[in-house]
């Protein structure tokens, strides 16, 4: 059995689109808690990159849908982060993810139209996702209230 990259990208889009339907649905009941609405801006951002990916296929556009799905995916990433905080009620540290934001746009247009080189803009997102990610799991960690211990621990890992 074969799966091709479409085929995953519909799959994954599928289910991006779902936790999307999900956070909206807390974000309209849940309206008094912060935070759940960068949640769902982090959905929406995901599903925006995953969908990118079905776009590759044109030559013309390929630069714009790489800038376009990297961009999206790693902001819905600080997106997260600042969900979180918020959620914590503690307020996002800009300062760190500002120099991460703007370290990866510079990396990958200048791997993009200087130097193009596919691995090492894969590096570079993978690099970039795995800081934002560690600073968010290191906020869930740190930042929690007692009440949400058990969760936010097994979410953290």
């Amino acid at each position: 059995m074969e799966i091709d990259i479409r085929t995953l990208v519909i799959i994954l889009g599928f289910t991006h689109l779902m936790q999307v339907l999900v956070f909206y649905h807390q974000f309209k009941v849940n309206k008094t808690y912060r935070g759940i609405g960068w949640w769902l801006l982090w959905g929406a951002a995901e599903v925006i990159g995953f969908g990118c990916i079905l776009l590759r296929g044109i030559p013309s556009l390929l630069p714009t849908i790489i800038i376009v799905q990297n961009l999206t995916i790693v902001a819905g990433t600080v997106f997260l982060y600042i969900g979180i905080r918020r959620f914590f009620d503690k307020t996002a540290n800009l300062k760190i993810m500002l120099p991460i934001a703007m370290t990866f746009t510079a990396g990958l247009l200048f791997f993009l139209f200087v130097n193009n080189n596919i691995q090492v803009r894969s590096v570079f997102i993978s690099a970039t996702l795995a800081i934002i990610s560690f600073i968010t799991a290191y906020s869930l960690f740190t930042d929690k209230p007692k009440s949400i211990n058990a969760a936010a621990n097994f979410n953290a890992c």
